[in-house]
């Protein structure tokens, strides 16, 4: 009995002891007399341990807690339009009971191990062996992602009122990736189980009956998703409608808006406060660029998920999993901003390495040129790999599509002392690949340090471990380092492989119709996804044309020199010895471009390039494409 009496004691006595610290009137707006649920964003300050919400009598209102991330606090009570009531603020925790939902469409969401769901009874069990949780708020169902968490292997509660103008019989209808299933007054209307794309259910396949009064109905939608892509559609329709109508949002009973006055002490004065929203989210391919605004008017740019402090406040920063997209006004402007944010208070490393990527990303020639001078200036304090693939995107590639080798080669020697292993490595493949001079690239490779290059950098190192191996070692010895590379085409049936090597048609109709940056582009992600097709001599035979159509000859004459290397039909070995012959002599290297003609010559008499080649030996030039004049 003495046990029970004190755990009834215990609410009393938490507040008893709980000194208020703080209070903020708050007014509710809307229209109408009935009470319904307002939802409430307010923010504490780290000294604050409890709060509750009050009446002017000093009744304590129910308010539920749905989500709290540092200082900040998301909450919903129940009210009616037009009360005033009183946020108070306690320097220890207060009893404060939970209010029931009455309005809004409320979303919960929870993470779990994944699994096809086929039962609303199976996706409660999995929902309440499932801990992690977030909560948010909805305008209806109809949602083509989820703003809450990760779309792949989520549980997710939709719940909320509908209002129902005309009674009668109505059907509903749902759609979604994975399965769901729609309750209308807690009875399962509609069901859609199992795992399965969104398509088949858009015609309103899933569906089923009710019959409803005018007035409030409660809807709930459950929602397991085992897939990346995330769809939620729920529709109803009528007896003699000719087609069904996705739920609009005004049919969806809303929150009451609310209005809070200014935080203030105990003798009524102002008291100093604090909030913050997110502003604007820059992502890169999952990296994100998060703005900050603060009610000070304060603006700060934040580069990873996690917890800081201001003002007395903590503040967390969350990922963004619905960020929107960003136009290119609203992107330079917030890049601007964190680079003057830079100018007061040095970012952080990750915070470096976004900036090097974006900038270029939105095309900010101005703002490149003052970063560029930054890194110059406060090298020391940026992570080397973003410095050197900042100056690689902005700079050098400018250059070397213009085939400024001997300017790309002087910066580079200048990077060395800030970025030495990136560097060098850009270094050596800039000897290799585009100016004939390998064994002086072999020897900047031998000098760099693979363990301190970052993931997209290491995979070149690789590629050019493998070509390097090809022109110093051979075939074999290539391929076999190619084979120890992550590639997509181990997962590839074999059908999948024909069919992808099948493109070749594709690119040889690029080199007809002359969309030759098309092609590299093309031809550029192919490799990083199966790096060993750089052992197939056709495709890089196409792709020595399609740069040198671009005017890069000299790497196209790399790729001319590797197809030889690489077992290619004589047709293939014949052009390829051509080019590379052509641009040899065009470079004034006639004691390596005769033996290549002769070769032609003896190797393959009669053909198209043997004629050439003969032309070319007895001093007379030849146009490509055109007949020579006798």
């Amino acid at each position: 009995m003495k046990y029970l009496i004190a755990v009834l004691l215990l609410p009393a006595a938490l507040n008893l002891f709980a000194a208020r610290l703080f209070t903020r009137e708050i007014t509710i707006g809307g229209e109408g007399k009935e009470e319904r649920s307002a939802a409430l964003t307010f923010f504490v300050p780290d000294r604050v341990a409890g709060y509750r919400l009050v009446d002017h009598g000093g009744s304590v209102r129910p308010m539920t807690v749905i989500g709290r991330e540092g200082g900040k606090i998301d909450a919903f009570f129940n009210a009616r339009p037009g009360e005033k009531l009183i946020l108070e603020y306690h320097d220890s925790p207060v009893q404060s009971p939970a209010a029931e939902q009455k309005s809004g469409l409320l979303h919960l969401y929870k993470e779990f191990k994944g699994e096809a769901v086929h039962s609303l009874q199976q996706f409660q069990r999995l929902w309440r062996n499932s801990l992690r949780m977030r909560a948010g708020w909805e305008k209806r169902l109809y949602l083509g992602g989820n703003k809450l968490g990760n779309a792949r292997h989520s549980l997710n509660l939709y719940r909320g009122f509908i209002r129902i103008s005309r009674p009668g019989r109505y059907t509903f209808h749902t759609a979604s990736t994975d399965a769901s299933f729609l309750l209308i007054d807690g009875k399962e209307i509609a069901r859609y189980p199992g795992n399965h794309w969104i398509g088949p259910a858009q015609t309103g396949r899933f569906k089923g009956e009710v019959e409803l009064s005018a007035g409030l109905h409660r809807i709930e939608y459950f929602h397991a998703n085992n897939q990346w892509s995330y769809f939620v559609i729920a529709a109803c329709s009528r007896l003699g409608d000719r087609k069904m109508t996705i739920l609009p949002e005004k049919m969806f009973l809303p929150l009451l808006p609310v209005t809070q006055d200014r935080l203030k002490n105990e003798d009524g004065s102002d008291a100093a406060d604090l909030s913050w929203k997110r502003t604007g989210t820059i992502d890169l391919d999952g990296r994100q660029m998060q703005e900050l605004t603060f009610s000070n008017g304060e603006i700060l740019y934040r580069f990873s998920p996690g917890t800081f402090h201001k003002n007395g406040y903590t503040i967390y920063l969350g990922y963004h999993f619905a960020a929107p997209f960003v136009s290119e006004q609203e992107g330079r402007r917030m890049l601007l901003g964190a680079m003057k944010q830079d100018e007061v208070q040095p970012l952080d490393a990750t915070g470096y390495r976004f900036l090097a990527d974006a900038i270029p990303q939105f095309k900010m020639k101005e703002l490149s040129s003052r970063f560029y001078d930054r890194i110059l200036y406060f090298g020391a304090r940026m992570p080397k790999d973003a410095v050197f693939k900042f100056y690689r995107t902005m700079m050098m590639d400018d250059d070397l599509a213009a085939e400024r080798y001997e300017k790309i080669e002087k910066d580079l020697n200048r990077m060395l002392n800030q970025s030495s292993d990136h560097a060098r490595l850009e270094l050596s493949r800039l000897l290799f690949y585009c100016m004939d001079r390998r064994k002086e690239a072999e020897v900047e490779f031998r000098k760099i340090q693979p363990e301190k290059l970052t993931a997209d950098f290491r995979r070149n190192y690789r590629i050019l471990e493998a070509d390097m191996a090809l022109f110093f070692k051979g075939y074999d010895a290539a391929l076999e380092l190619y084979r120890k590379m992550e590639s997509v085409s181990r997962k590839m049936s074999e059908r999948e492989k024909l069919e992808a090597d099948g493109n070749l048609v594709s690119l040889r109709n690029a080199l007809v119709t002359r969309r030759y940056r098309d092609a590299t582009d093309y031809l550029a992600r192919v490799e990083n996804a199966r790096p060993e097709i750089r052992l197939n001599p056709e495709i890089m035979w196409l792709k020595s044309q399609f740069l040198a159509k671009q005017g890069r000859v000299r790497l196209a004459a790399y790729w001319a020199e590797a197809v030889r290397k690489l077992q290619p039909s004589s047709g293939t070995d014949a052009a390829a010895t051509l080019f590379l012959a052509r641009d040899l002599l065009r470079r004034g290297k006639t004691d390596r471009a005769h033996p290549l003609l002769k070769e032609i010559a003896a190797r393959y008499p009669k053909s198209m390039e043997a004629i050439a080649a003969e032309k070319l030996l007895s001093g007379r030039t030849v146009t490509p494409g055109r007949k020579e004049r006798n």
